[in-house]
Protein backbone atom coordinates (compact mmCIF):
# COMPACT_ATOMS: atom_id res chain seq x y z
CA UNK A 1 0.00 0.00 0.00
CA UNK A 2 1.55 3.71 -1.09
CA UNK A 3 1.99 6.11 1.26
CA UNK A 4 1.22 9.85 0.88
CA UNK A 5 4.36 9.93 -1.11
CA UNK A 6 3.08 7.22 -3.32
CA UNK A 7 5.73 4.86 -2.21
CA UNK A 8 5.23 1.51 -1.85
CA UNK A 9 6.52 -1.40 0.86
CA UNK A 10 8.95 -3.66 -0.79
CA UNK A 11 9.56 -6.98 -0.42
CA UNK A 12 12.33 -9.09 -2.04
CA UNK A 13 13.96 -12.59 -2.01
CA UNK A 14 17.08 -12.97 -3.61
CA UNK A 15 17.43 -16.52 -4.05
CA UNK A 16 20.86 -16.61 -5.16
CA UNK A 17 22.11 -15.12 -1.47
CA UNK A 18 19.25 -16.08 0.71
CA UNK A 19 18.12 -12.92 1.90
CA UNK A 20 14.68 -11.86 2.41
CA UNK A 21 14.13 -7.54 2.09
CA UNK A 22 11.38 -5.88 3.46
CA UNK A 23 11.32 -2.42 3.20
CA UNK A 24 8.41 -0.69 5.01
CA UNK A 25 7.54 3.14 3.99
CA UNK A 26 5.44 5.28 6.14
CA UNK A 27 5.06 9.02 6.00
CA UNK A 28 6.50 10.93 8.74
CA UNK A 29 3.90 13.95 8.56
CA UNK A 30 1.06 11.09 9.43
CA UNK A 31 2.86 9.96 12.53
CA UNK A 32 4.28 13.31 14.16
CA UNK A 33 0.40 13.98 14.79
CA UNK A 34 -0.23 10.84 17.02
CA UNK A 35 0.66 10.12 20.14
CA UNK A 36 3.30 7.10 21.10
CA UNK A 37 0.62 4.70 21.93
CA UNK A 38 -1.01 5.58 18.40
CA UNK A 39 2.23 5.34 16.86
CA UNK A 40 3.04 1.98 17.98
CA UNK A 41 -0.19 1.11 17.21
CA UNK A 42 -0.38 1.41 14.20
CA UNK A 43 3.61 0.38 13.32
CA UNK A 44 2.80 -2.66 14.88
CA UNK A 45 0.18 -3.51 12.79
CA UNK A 46 2.11 -2.49 9.50
CA UNK A 47 5.27 -4.23 10.47
CA UNK A 48 3.18 -7.64 11.10
CA UNK A 49 1.31 -7.26 8.25
CA UNK A 50 4.38 -7.16 6.11
CA UNK A 51 6.24 -9.45 7.41
CA UNK A 52 3.18 -12.35 7.53
CA UNK A 53 3.13 -11.11 3.79
CA UNK A 54 6.50 -11.45 2.77
CA UNK A 55 6.77 -15.33 4.79
CA UNK A 56 3.15 -16.61 3.14
CA UNK A 57 4.78 -15.06 -0.17
CA UNK A 58 8.08 -16.66 -0.16
CA UNK A 59 8.68 -20.58 0.91
CA UNK A 60 11.60 -20.82 3.01
CA UNK A 61 13.57 -24.14 3.41
CA UNK A 62 14.31 -24.77 7.13
CA UNK A 63 12.09 -21.56 8.36
CA UNK A 64 11.03 -22.49 11.93
CA UNK A 65 7.21 -22.65 11.77
CA UNK A 66 6.75 -21.45 15.13
CA UNK A 67 8.83 -17.81 14.35
CA UNK A 68 5.69 -16.72 12.99
CA UNK A 69 3.52 -17.43 16.04
CA UNK A 70 6.12 -16.50 18.28
CA UNK A 71 6.56 -13.27 16.65
CA UNK A 72 2.78 -12.39 16.75
CA UNK A 73 3.14 -13.38 20.39
CA UNK A 74 5.89 -10.85 21.09
CA UNK A 75 4.20 -8.22 19.39
CA UNK A 76 0.66 -9.06 21.01
CA UNK A 77 2.80 -8.72 24.80
CA UNK A 78 4.20 -5.40 23.77
CA UNK A 79 0.95 -3.79 22.45
CA UNK A 80 1.34 -3.50 19.21
CA UNK A 81 -1.50 -5.84 17.48
CA UNK A 82 -4.10 -4.77 19.68
CA UNK A 83 -7.92 -4.45 18.00
CA UNK A 84 -7.76 -0.24 19.29
CA UNK A 85 -5.85 1.75 20.95
CA UNK A 86 -5.68 1.85 24.65
CA UNK A 87 -5.58 5.11 25.91
CA UNK A 88 -5.86 4.29 29.48
CA UNK A 89 -2.14 3.33 29.50
CA UNK A 90 -0.83 6.16 27.35
CA UNK A 91 2.28 7.58 28.03
CA UNK A 92 2.85 10.61 25.96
Amino acid sequence: MPDETGKKHLKRYDKKDKYLTIDITVGLEKYKKLYKIEQRHELGHVIYGNLRDALNKYKFVKFDSDFFKDFKNWCNEIGWLMDEVDYCIMDE
